[in-house]
């Protein structure tokens, strides 16, 4: 949660201002998309509670369907998206 915050404040500052490059900088902002692709992995292996029988449930299969279906899938998708390499591809052809 608290890199999804960090990521609502800095997305916005740097395609507003173009900070400065700083090679450490953007080493810890891919880092940060590397934990958001592993977010998705893991939460296509944890199990659930059945709602109807309460029981939980193992099966690789039902856990991914049900995290899909959930919403979250997507959700989690475009935050693994890498906006701000999109950004300076697109800004840097437009100039």
């Amino acid at each position: 949660m608290l890199i999804a915050i960090y990521n609502c404040f800095v997305i916005p500052y740097e395609a507003s201002f173009e900070p400065s490059e700083n090679p450490h900088y953007k080493r810890f902002e891919i880092f940060l998309d590397i934990l958001f692709g592993l977010d998705v992995i893991i939460c296509f292996w944890t199990t659930f509670i059945n709602k109807k029988t309460g029981l939980e449930i193992f099966s690789p299969w039902r856990i991914a369907w049900n995290y899909i279906r959930s919403g979250w899938f997507f959700i989690d998708i475009v935050a693994v998206i890498p906006i701000e390499i999109l950004y300076t591809w697109f800004a840097g052809e437009a100039a």
